[in-house]
């Protein structure tokens, strides 16, 4: 799903506000509801009728390697930035999630 133009403020407010009406912490989204988080802030985000540029639903499934069994996970990327419920603010790189942070130091 690609969605058009805002800026990615509006966009981290919304996984904010989202988050605070989920009754459980980010991390607990993302330890198994993080596939049904980022559709409700896609659906928030078409009820709002607020438009980012290039924004999308992904999925660890995108990004493995066949190197490592990655955990599962579901995110959002806008403007080339990636989001979820730990990382509102977004980073560059899905590897800088704390999903992923967390998978990569327990490797090393």
């Amino acid at each position: 799903m690609i969605l058009r133009f805002a800026d990615n403020d509006k966009l981290t407010d919304l996984i904010n506000n989202l988050a605070k009406a989920w009754n459980c912490s980010p991390y607990e989204i993302n330890c198994g509801q993080c596939e049904e988080f980022a559709y409700a802030v896609l659906d928030e985000n078409d009820a709002l009728k607020v438009r980012f540029h290039d924004m999308e639903d992904v999925c660890t499934e995108q990004f493995a390697r066949a190197d490592n069994d990655l955990p599962g996970h579901v995110w959002i990327v806008c403007d080339g930035r990636h989001y979820d419920a730990e990382c509102p603010g977004g980073v560059n790189n899905w590897e800088e999630l704390p999903i992923f942070k967390k998978f990569f130091g327990k490797q090393q």
